[in-house]
């Protein structure tokens, strides 16, 4: 019955252990997921078009609304949009300038090429 009794213990002590480590690790991956929710919210945040535009950015779409990406997607006379922190601006192209492979050097084009 003594022997029972101590074995009985020891179980119940392993239990509560391996218990507690369960815990303890759920605990710790709780506390990492929450670190990292955060760090994906300010990530998110400080990308979200918003807060881009807030930063002194716009954004420039065509007469349908996509974004305009490449100078030679646009004519002479196409209508932008251009969006800014508190508002939009709407232009009329009178003259097109596209990156000369890439580099910061620009130089005149004449439209859709």
């Amino acid at each position: 019955s003594q022997k029972y009794t101590e074995r009985s213990r020891s179980v119940r002590l392993h239990v509560d252990e391996v218990i507690e480590r369960c815990f303890q690790a759920t605990l710790h991956r709780t506390h990492s997921l929450a670190a990292y929710v955060v760090s994906a919210e300010r990530l998110f945040r400080t990308q979200h078009p918003e807060m881009v535009l807030s930063r002194g950015y716009s954004i420039t779409f065509d007469k349908t609304g996509k974004i305009i990406k490449d100078v030679h997607t646009l004519a002479l006379g196409d209508v932008l949009t251009t969006r800014i922190s508190h508002g939009a601006v709407e232009s009329t192209i009178k003259r097109l300038y596209a990156a000369k492979k890439r580099k910061d050097k620009l130089f005149k084009t004449s439209g859709r090429t």
